[in-house]
């Protein structure tokens, strides 16, 4: 029993392995403890995570008495934490099965990544024909959908639809993240971010229009002509 509860744990880990490297997982729990109260329990929580998800980056089993037991909390105060990191989309706890029985386990818990720039799981690349389509489908399975028409606000009235849709493919082909609607938000912001930061360097590449000095006026009596 214990070897086939294993084997569903790692199955489940590969695939919501959502970090190539540890050094991936450790910049984007970085970016994630920055949005966290210092040494509160869900910055506690989200450390001792990470320690334990160096086997398939990101990804680990523990039952909430083992987290309680380690970080000195209870396990009440876990589950609170626990359920915070997930409204807050640094974690993700992902139920797994037993075989047998019909029996729930420990929960997987994945650590999301903080931004657009982290690259799919290998179950991913298996499963998605194209980014771009298995974003789309992912969006419509969960009732969701990001327009660029609903992006063009007032302060982005400058931007060039070609060019952002340029920037979200060459984005998804470098640096994707989990194929999901619930991570579109964040890519949407990092990309409009990035574009306005080309936006600026671009205008700042342009050279000025030089100013054009005023003739001067020579003393001229009026009175006498």
């Amino acid at each position: 029993m214990e070897r086939i509860q294993s084997d569903a744990h790692m199955e489940t880990a590969v695939r919501y392995s959502y970090f190539s490297s540890i050094d991936q997982m450790d910049r984007h729990v970085k970016q994630h403890r920055r949005t966290l109260t210092w040494q509160s329990t869900e910055d506690a929580v989200l450390c001792l995570l990470a320690r334990r998800s160096l086997s398939y980056p990101g990804t680990s089993w523990m039952k909430v008495k083992t987290i309680a037991a380690a970080v000195g909390k209870s396990p009440r105060t876990v589950n609170y934490a626990l359920a915070a990191l997930e409204e807050k989309k640094i974690i993700r706890r992902i139920p797994v099965m037993r075989e047998t029985n019909g029996g729930s386990s420990s929960n997987v818990i994945a650590i999301l990544p903080y931004a657009a720039d982290c690259s799919p799981s290998p179950a991913d690349r298996q499963n998605a024909g194209t980014p771009c389509r298995a974003g789309a489908e992912a969006s419509e399975a969960s009732g969701e959908s990001v327009s660029l028409e609903s992006l063009k606000q007032e302060k982005y009235k400058y931007m060039s639809y070609l060019n952002f849709s340029w920037l979200i493919h060459h984005k998804w082909k470098d640096n994707c993240v989990k194929h999901g609607s619930a991570y579109m938000e964040k890519v949407v912001e990092s990309l409009m971010r990035e574009y306005e930061y080309r936006q600026m360097k671009e205008r700042l590449r342009k050279p000025r229009p030089r100013r054009v000095p005023r003739p001067a006026f020579l003393d001229y009596n009026w009175l006498e002509h």
